[in-house]
């Protein structure tokens, strides 16, 4: 090979490492900012979600509050515990009848799946919503325990996703408050309940998250294990089905 056909290479060689280095950075500076870019599209994405979560339980805590002060749950109350064995009494009937005319309506207007009313025990006294099948008259209500029971009779608590029986609503959480009647007596508690599907409408909006994208609600069972107790768009089975180990590859 000629020594001019030699430095040519050279020449073109040297002029090329330039080219390759800058090309290099400008791809490595690239794909920073589209990480970048995607990891601010997804913290806007969950913070959008996570907002409508902590407005939608601020609204069930203030419904809550509210229901706490009716007149006719204070009222009613007396009559429920007199007769929770004779629910065919008249005087139980006409007491179900007013609290069924404002908390039915109550129930509906505010996409609750039912207000339950209970004993200072825990036990059910009434229903708005009397065809769900997992819950009954003067049981204790899944999921409210003595430490809940307890720590409820002096301010609002919430307990988590429980699975029932029941086609309608088969995922549901509970928030509980105390009621106190005229005499600012402590009577017993009132009850929201929550269908899922409620709570899950808010955060299955993918827009901006890609086509596999998706958000999810879970619960920490421990440092490093993670509950699903939302349902996945590829998987419903999810829903307190699966954990996860955290910084493994899927999680």
């Amino acid at each position: 090979m000629r020594i001019r056909t030699k430095l040519g290479i050279l020449c073109l060689s040297v002029s090329l490492i330039p080219l390759f280095v800058v090309s290099f950075l400008f791809f490595d500076s690239a794909k920073k900012n589209i990480e970048k870019e995607v990891s601010h599209k997804l913290e806007a994405v969950t913070k959008i979600e996570a907002d409508s979560l902590q407005r939608f339980f601020l609204y069930t805590k203030e419904d809550l509050l509210a229901a706490t002060g009716f007149y006719n749950i204070k009222a009613n109350f007396p009559i429920l515990k007199l007769y929770r064995h004779d629910r065919a009494n008249v005087t139980y009937l006409k007491s179900k009848e007013m609290l069924d005319e404002q908390l039915k309506v109550f129930q509906s207007a505010h996409q609750y799946a039912n207000v339950i009313l209970l004993s200072e025990n825990g036990r059910v006294l009434y229903l708005s919503n009397t065809e769900q099948v997992s819950i009954g008259f003067d049981q204790l209500l899944a999921g409210f325990d003595k430490n809940l029971l307890s720590k409820a009779k002096g301010e609002i608590v919430f307990w988590d996703v429980l699975r029932r029986e029941d086609k309608n609503y088969p995922y549901a959480m509970f928030f509980a408050a105390p009621v106190r009647d005229f005499q600012n007596i402590f009577v017993g508690f009132v009850v929201l309940e929550i269908d899922m599907n409620t709570v899950y409408k808010l955060i299955t909006d993918n827009t901006g998250l890609g086509k596999t994208g998706e958000s999810l609600l879970v619960r920490k069972e421990s440092p490093e294990k993670i509950l699903f107790l939302s349902p996945r768009v590829r998987n419903v089975e999810n829903i307190l089905n699966r954990e996860l180990v955290l910084g493994s590859p899927l999680a």
